[in-house]
């Protein structure tokens, strides 16, 4: 098995098989826009205990990411969520694993994005035909759930949070306009079913949980940035994120 390299970018390491020198190299520049893209807009940074890997399989990500600490653990107990593991592969473009004391994040090549496109995600993005272009929209994407890890944000702002920085990254909007139709007035009624049908083939609270999650961040965002670099400075009770974006727009 080829020995993994490591290439440094804003203190993190892109972990990558020789084979993928060039893609790791876009990574590494992916991760500098970001963090500059996290720090001014949200005042959010990647946390130092960051890694990216390049994602080409579920099981090497996972072995070459845990943490020596978990290695026993994760080990014993992979019969039990191998399964769940290999569904979600099968359709993610990129993973963030957060074990202890380090955060993973796992980016696919092109063909592996490819090949994991979904009705989900043609339903929820505009088309971005440079492939490379998609690689960078699915690392910020993974890279802002690290920096928000420490929040435990609700899933609604959680993913809309993610989705938004991958905008301003991009310079332009990047989800479909016709998705506002999916969104629901209240955001945390999504909450408790989050991610529950990944793989299932029943999209539809993913769909609501990430239209809905999208459009009330970028609503925020365009009508008082102040207010959601606020909620995203300290971790706070669900209930409180609710009365401050409720107040926002408000709705009292």
């Amino acid at each position: 098995m080829p020995e993994r390299q490591r290439l440094l970018a804003a203190g993190i390491p892109v972990v990558h098989a020789p084979e993928h020198a060039e893609l790791a190299r876009l990574l590494a520049e992916t991760v500098e826009r970001t963090a500059a893209v996290l720090a001014s807009r949200w005042g959010l940074d990647l946390p130092p205990t960051a890694e990216v890997h390049v994602l080409t399989s579920w099981q090497r990500f996972v072995d070459d990411s845990v943490p020596d600490r978990d290695r026993v653990w994760v080990r014993l107990t992979r019969p039990l969520w191998r399964r769940r593991a290999e569904r979600a592969f099968a359709v993610a473009g990129g993973w963030m694993l957060p074990w202890h004391g380090r955060l993973a994040v796992g980016v696919k090549p092109p063909d592996l994005l490819a090949a994991s496109a979904t009705a989900i995600g043609a339903r929820l993005f505009d088309p971005v035909p440079d492939r490379l272009e998609k690689v960078r929209h699915v690392a910020c994407h993974e890279l802002t759930h690290a920096a928000t890890a420490h929040l435990r944000l609700p899933p609604w702002l959680n993913e809309g949070v993610a989705m938004r920085t991958v905008d301003h990254l991009a310079g332009r909007p990047t989800v479909r306009d016709d998705t506002r139709e999916l969104v629901v007035p209240d955001p945390s009624a999504l909450d408790r079913r989050a991610y529950r049908n990944v793989g299932s083939g029943d999209d539809r609270a993913l769909l609501a949980l990430y239209a809905t999650g999208y459009w009330t961040v970028r609503r925020l965002d365009e009508r008082d940035a102040p207010v959601l670099r606020e909620i995203l400075s300290r971790r706070r009770p669900r209930r409180e994120v609710r009365r401050m974006a409720r107040e926002a727009f408000g709705e009292v």
